[in-house]
């Protein structure tokens, strides 16, 4: 972790700027995802990969039921909603999609670790997205809290 007074951030800072606008605009590029990502103590978060057409907050291209359900609120009163039968963000192409994006988002941070070795745990330390090059990031860099204490 760094802060912004910092000399190392005087001497890397705009490197790490260049790898995080790289790895956005190439994970664009190849996969069509949106990667919200952000500087961060001098560390770059990914925070999530959005496919096209999806939202992070809401629901998408909702599809509704012609038909009504009744529902009974706990003061006593009723009311109607139609179900949902699709929607965009919760269908399993779009976790699919969602997982290609963070596949090519990995690939970036590998490219980008090549070109500037000196900033590889800045690069690596929070890729957790649920793919095998996560999985490591994940496995290197953090310390599972609770489980199973083999020193004891």
């Amino acid at each position: 972790m760094h802060m912004w007074g910092d000399d190392w951030f005087e001497k890397y800072g705009n490197d790490l700027y260049e790898a995080e606008g790289y790895i956005s605009r190439f994970t664009k590029r190849w996969s069509r995802c949106y990667l919200g990502s952000k500087e961060k103590y001098g560390t770059i978060r990914y925070e999530f990969i959005i496919p096209p057409g999806g939202h992070v907050m809401m629901r998408k291209f909702c599809i509704y039921a012609p038909w009504k359900k009744r529902f009974k609120w706990p003061e006593g009163t009723t009311d109607t909603y139609r179900p949902t039968l699709f929607c965009w963000n919760e269908c399993w192409l779009y976790y699919k999609w969602q997982l290609f994006g963070a596949w090519v988002c990995g690939i970036a941070v590998k490219k980008m670790v090549k070109k500037y070795p000196h900033l590889e745990t800045e690069l690596r330390c929070f890729f957790m997205f649920n793919t095998k090059y996560g999985r490591q990031c994940e496995s290197e860099y953090w310390v599972k809290i609770g489980g199973n204490d083999e020193s004891s």
